[in-house]
C-alpha cells in the first residue's frame, strides 16, 4: 500500500522533472516559439492528470488506512470484552508454570489469560538471550520449578541470561513451553519437555506466529498439543482449551489442523486424546 503511494509520488516528481527540462529547452532555443508553447501544454495537461489521479489513490489510500484503523479497533475491543466470556473459569484448579525458551514477549499477557481463565501462574521462567546454548541451565530452570531453589536462577538473572518471576517450588499440573525464534537452536527445549513427562507433568507447545523458524513439529513429535500463535487471543484461547481437555494442534502455519478448537463442542468430540494433550494413537 504505502509502496504505491512512494511510486505515485516520484513518478509526480519524475513529470515535474520533465517539465521543467522541457521548459528549460524550450527558452534556451531560439525560434520556433510555437511548437514549444504545444509541447509545454502537453506537458501540463499530462501533470495536472497524473496529479489528479495521485490525489485520488492517496485518498484511497487514506481511507482504507482509516478503515483498516477501525476495524483493527473493533477486533481489539471485541476480543478484549469476548474473552473472559470464553475462558473464564475452564482451568480452575491447574497450577501452571510458563517457560519462554527464545525471549518471547508474550508471557506476560499469556499469564494474565491463564489468570483470567482461573488458572494459578506460578511462576514464569524467560531466556533472553537467544544464543545460550544448554549447558545444564534447562536441568537448573526445571529442578528450581519443582524444589524451589532458584539460587542457580538469580546468578544467571543477574548476568542477564534470563527473567524469572513468581513463585518456585510450588506444585505444578501442566507446563507451557514457548519457543520457536530466528534459528534452530532448541537443545534447551527437549531436556525441559522430557523433565516434565518424566514427572507426569502435562506439556504444551506454543510459539509466536513470526518465529523464523518452527518448534511446533520439533514439539508434536514430543506429544504436545501445539499452539502456533501464542501472541494472540485466539492463540491464548486455544491453549486454555487444550489444557482444559481439548487438546490438537491450534494456529496458522501448515502444522496446525485447525485455528481453534471447536468451543461450542464438549471434550468428548476429542476422543483419542489423553487429558496431558498428548496423542493417544486412536
Amino acid at each position: 500500500m504505502f509502496l504505491s503511494l512512494k511510486y505515485h509520488i516520484a513518478s509526480l516528481v519524475a513529470v515535474f522533472l520533465a517539465l521543467g527540462l522541457g521548459i528549460l529547452i524550450g527558452s534556451a532555443v531560439p525560434g520556433n516559439d510555437t511548437l514549444f508553447r504545444q509541447q509545454q501544454q502537453q506537458l501540463l495537461g499530462k501533470l495536472e492528470s497524473r496529479m489528479e489521479s495521485v490525489v485520488q489513490k492517496n485518498e484511497s489510500l487514506r481511507t482504507s488506512i482509516v478503515r483498516l484503523e477501525n476495524e483493527s479497533n473493533l477486533k481489539g475491543q471485541f476480543e478484549k470484552q469476548a474473552l473472559p466470556a470464553l475462558v473464564g473459569g475452564r482451568l480452575k484448579g491447574h497450577s501452571l508454570a510458563v517457560i519462554a525458551t527464545t525471549g518471547s514477549k508474550s508471557a506476560g499477557e499469556l499469564a494474565n489469560t491463564l489468570k483470567i481463565a482461573g488458572a494459578s501462574v506460578q511462576n514464569i521462567t524467560v531466556i533472553e538471550r537467544p544464543d545460550i546454548t544448554d549447558g545444564g541451565v534447562s536441568r537448573e530452570i526445571s529442578l528450581a520449578i519443582v524444589n524451589g531453589d532458584t539460587r542457580v536462577l538469580k546468578n544467571l538473572a543477574g548476568q542477564g541470561v534470563l527473567k524469572i518471576s513468581g513463585q518456585y517450588g510450588n506444585p505444578v499440573s501442566d507446563v507451557v513451553i514457548i519457543g520457536g525464534g530466528a534459528d534452530k537452536k532448541n537443545s534447551i527445549d527437549f531436556p525441559i519437555i522430557d523433565f516434565f513427562k518424566s514427572q507426569g507433568i502435562a506439556v504444551f507447545g506454543a510459539e509466536e506466529s513470526s518465529s523464523a523458524y518452527s518448534c511446533v513439529r520439533d514439539y508434536q513429535k514430543k506429544g504436545l498439543s501445539t499452539v502456533d500463535n501464542i501472541e494472540t487471543v485466539p492463540g491464548h484461547i486455544s491453549l486454555v482449551y487444550a489444557i482444559s481437555g481439548r487438546p490438537g494442534h491450534y494456529g496458522v502455519k501448515p502444522t496446525a489442523r485447525s485455528l481453534l478448537p471447536i468451543l461450542e463442542y464438549g471434550v468428548e468430540d476429542n476422543a483419542g486424546k489423553n487429558s496431558n494433550g498428548n496423542d493417544t494413537g486412536l
